[in-house]
């Protein structure tokens, strides 16, 4: 089980990384291709607010979301790039 936090800003992943592995799970730097292609089309069909958070998880079911968030009560973790998500969310915001 990989459990990963993706930040979403105007339809799209700006951010993804991984907070929990599942002692069995090989560990990856980045989010897999599959986990991103999953959220990109959670997205599309929930696209929920203009920026958020979105937990999804890798089962043995396939990758489910776990949780979405609003982005203000989010919290970072250590591979969280805060420089592109503010930068991302000052462009949107600012149009």
């Amino acid at each position: 089980m990989k459990e990963a936090r993706l930040w979403i800003v105007g339809g799209k992943i700006i951010d993804a990384g991984y907070y929990k592995f599942n002692d069995h799970a090989p560990f990856e730097e980045k989010v897999s291709e599959e986990g991103l292609n999953f959220a990109s089309e959670m997205i599309r069909l929930f696209n929920l607010e203009e920026a958020f958070v979105m937990d999804i998880c890798l089962t043995g079911e396939g990758w489910k979301i776990v949780e979405v968030n609003c982005i203000n009560s989010s919290g970072f973790y250590p591979n969280s790039n805060v420089k592109s998500i503010i930068r991302a969310l000052n462009i949107y915001f600012s149009d």
